[in-house]
């Protein structure tokens, strides 16, 4: 099966950037005509198929704005799935996009790479760089290890990060 081109899906599809919808343009029985393309998936990313194919709706916008599919993952800097605006993707290695992600709401600490050692009463931190985990060491006081963890994230994954606020965009990072 050939890949589909950016012609193709700009023949398909309408691209609204203000809310980031991928919207048919015309059907052969013309029953998907003028709405909006695709369903929400599990994770929350939508997803569509064209002749048979699952496509990620971000994946599509970012080939009919720039005319190739990204080489790289692509990266929803709010952290919202399904928010498919122009403004809200970027290119970005697994790991970067890896890093961008929520923590989990099991999380104990509450945030993401400082764990509660029970025996000793002290907050450790660690951050996972090219699947290796690095420990930061540890503090009295889950503040001071939050502190820390949020440093070394900046250090290492700059824009990146959960807590980069960048002044050029207006979406909430954190």
């Amino acid at each position: 099966m050939k890949e589909l081109t950016a012609e193709e899906v700009r023949r398909l599809f309408e691209y609204d950037p203000a809310t980031g919808n991928l919207i048919w343009r015309s059907d052969k029985k013309l029953r998907r005509s003028g709405k909006i393309a695709g369903c929400s998936d599990n994770n929350g990313y939508i997803v569509l198929k064209v002749a048979g194919k699952k496509y990620y709706a971000h994946r599509l916008i970012w080939l009919w704005s720039f005319g190739e599919f990204p080489e790289k993952s692509i990266d929803h800097i709010n952290g919202q799935p399904y928010d498919n605006r122009l403004i809200n993707l970027r290119l970005a290695t697994s790991q970067e996009n890896h890093q961008n992600q929520k923590i989990n709401i099991c999380t104990y600490s509450g945030f993401k790479g400082v764990t509660y050692i029970k025996s000793t009463g002290h907050w450790c931190v660690h951050i996972t760089i090219n699947d290796k985990t690095t420990y930061h060491g540890t503090y009295t006081s889950k503040e001071a290890a939050i502190k820390a963890r949020i440093a070394i994230e900046l250090k290492y994954f700059g824009k990146f990060s959960r807590h980069y606020k960048s002044e050029s965009i207006s979406l909430e990072v954190i």
